[in-house]
């Protein structure tokens, strides 16, 4: 069933019911912010706004438009996040883990970790390739943790340890300060001058490119 609302009557609802089980998809029309979808939803659709919403159950899925999007993550995802267009981003904070989620975008989309200062999160392979950049909401160090094979991938900056699948891997530092741990599979580093970091490829045929 599908539904179509402003995005001030979403807020003004205390709560959702559903007269029977099954997919229900709500269309906002409207910005909507500062908002935790309602867990009877599981599809929502956003309005070509500046929008900010964090997931309320797991299996959710949000479809974002043509403006800039911000989405909160929350522990174990499955849901379908297509930010769409516009400049968007995805929040993900300490211990979370979205692996099993799907991200999408056609504009442009920031995996931000949201977290405290030493935080770890743990995302799939196709994440960190999606992402246009990625941020930090406080410094310190950070630990990414990839479900995947990573394949071509150069690390971004905000990442101080990139723990990899156990898969066939291939990753290039971004930073000189920069940690890999690798897994069984194989794994191909290429570092950069001036690292200083701890390249641990564990098992494996592996490969340190200088």
């Amino acid at each position: 069933a599908s539904s179509t609302m402003t995005s001030a009557q979403l807020k003004a609802a205390n709560s959702f019911t559903e007269g029977s089980a099954g997919a229900k998809t709500v269309t906002v029309t409207g910005a909507l912010t500062g908002t935790t979808i309602d867990a009877t939803i599981d599809t929502l659709v956003l309005a070509d706004a500046t929008n900010s919403v964090t997931l309320g159950a797991a299996a959710q899925s949000v479809t974002g438009g043509t403006g800039a999007d911000t989405v909160t993550m929350i522990n174990n995802a499955t849901g379908t996040i297509n930010v769409a267009g516009g400049t968007n981003v995805v929040n993900v904070g300490d211990n979370v883990d979205i692996s099993l989620a799907t991200l999408s975008k056609s504009g442009t989309l920031a995996l931000n970790l949201s977290g405290s200062a030493t935080s770890s999160v743990t995302v799939a392979a196709a994440h960190l390739t999606t992402a246009n950049t990625m941020t930090e909401a406080s410094g310190g160090a950070k630990t990414v943790t990839a479900v995947g094979a990573l394949t071509g991938y150069t690390l971004h900056t905000a990442v101080d340890t990139l723990v990899l699948a156990n898969a066939t891997n291939s990753v290039t530092l971004g930073a000189v300060g920069q940690n890999i741990t690798g897994n069984a599979g194989a794994d191909t580093v290429t570092m950069i001058d001036n690292a200083t970091g701890t390249i641990n490829v564990a098992g494996g045929t592996n490969v340190v490119n200088v």
